[in-house]
């Protein structure tokens, strides 16, 4: 699998990086999900111009509560 993988990338890279395999197993998945989150925070939260509020705008949810 890793031969073909590279064959694919000398087809459109300049410099192929080096291929390996991993032996995370059952963890990439994991992994995976926890990077995609973290990336989705450092970009709500971190990035300027692309945040949300951290809360809701004053008076929000309050008639809920009375």
């Amino acid at each position: 699998m890793l031969g073909h993988i590279t064959e694919e990338l000398e087809l459109v890279c300049i410099r192929v990086p080096r291929i390996v395999a991993a032996a995370l197993d059952r963890e990439a998945v994991v992994l995976g999900a926890v990077r995609i989150a973290l990336d989705m925070v450092d970009e709500r939260y971190f990035t300027p111009g692309t945040g949300e509020p951290l809360a809701p705008p004053q008076g929000h949810g309050t008639a809920a509560r009375k």
